[in-house]
């Protein structure tokens, strides 16, 4: 994967988030958010959209973070892991990561999210870990999940 450009992930920095490299010498990203709180606005959006090449994790645990912010992940092909826990991303948001077709751990804990938001995620078959305590997903609602997704543990 080509190394991300410089000014981009000044951009990035300056929208409060940062991106170390996943690994020593490798082009991946890991893009954390570097205060919890920290609104995420357009500016912010459009930061991380552009580091979505390089992308492996995402970690906007505590974010000023709502269902339409979250189309900044839509598209992220390489995303593997990605915390959303204490945001207000509900049912809606989550048909922004349907794509997210390398996802293998979702956090989801403390957010809005119900039963009826599980299904724009019944198409990620990597998906190995969904954390949902404090939300209201329903056993039946996770069970329903699990079985869409062999190897799913919530």
């Amino acid at each position: 994967m080509p190394a991300a450009d410089p000014e981009t992930l000044l951009s990035l920095r300056r929208s409060g988030c940062v991106a170390v490299p996943a690994a020593p010498g490798s082009n991946a990203l890991r893009v954390l958010l570097v205060n919890a709180g920290t609104k995420i606005d357009d500016a912010a959006v459009e930061a991380i959209r552009a580091v979505a090449a390089q992308a492996v994790e995402v970690d906007l645990a505590g974010a000023g973070l709502d269902d339409a912010g979250l189309r900044c992940l839509a598209g992220m092909k390489r995303l593997r892991l990605l915390h959303l826990e204490r945001t207000s991303v509900g049912d809606e948001g989550l048909k922004h990561l349907g794509g997210l077709e390398d996802l293998r751990s979702l956090n989801l804990y403390g957010t809005k999210v119900t039963d009826a938001g599980l299904d724009a995620l019944a198409g990620l078959a990597k998906l190995r870990t969904l954390y949902l305590w404090k939300t209201a997903v329903t056993e039946a609602g996770a069970a329903a999940l699990a079985a869409k997704i062999p190897g799913l543990k919530i």
